[in-house]
């Protein structure tokens, strides 16, 4: 009996917990703390959201089946999501390039 149910039920991590933890209250509690904690430029916060939630689904594919073929050895969704933290990042460095060049060059006392 239990041989014939192995075919149909087979065990699988709870991939969507996961995905509810880490893209859901770890990246929102990251994104808060950077909020209310630091100053940041406007345009950091959304380059980290992209680099984080990228991160994150990367993992998380590692525990889910993937439904489409693979793309260079990964899922579909890590595979794009190699380029939402090529965004994100973009976003973070054009906003500190701009920040430095609209820097004052003497700060008053």
């Amino acid at each position: 009996m239990r041989e014939k149910l192995h075919f149909i039920l087979t065990p699988r991590h709870p991939s969507q917990i996961y995905e509810a933890l880490l893209e859901g209250v770890l990246l929102f509690t990251i994104l808060w703390l950077v909020r209310t904690r630091t100053r940041q430029p406007n345009g950091v916060l959304t380059g980290l959201f992209f680099v984080c939630y990228a991160i994150f689904r990367i993992v998380v594919e590692y525990f889910r089946e993937p439904d489409a073929s693979l793309i260079a050895g990964f899922t579909r969704g890590q595979f794009f999501s190699f380029f939402l933290i090529a965004i994100g990042l973009a976003f973070i460095i054009v906003v500190k390039i701009r920040n430095q060049q609209s820097a004052p060059i003497f700060q008053p006392l």
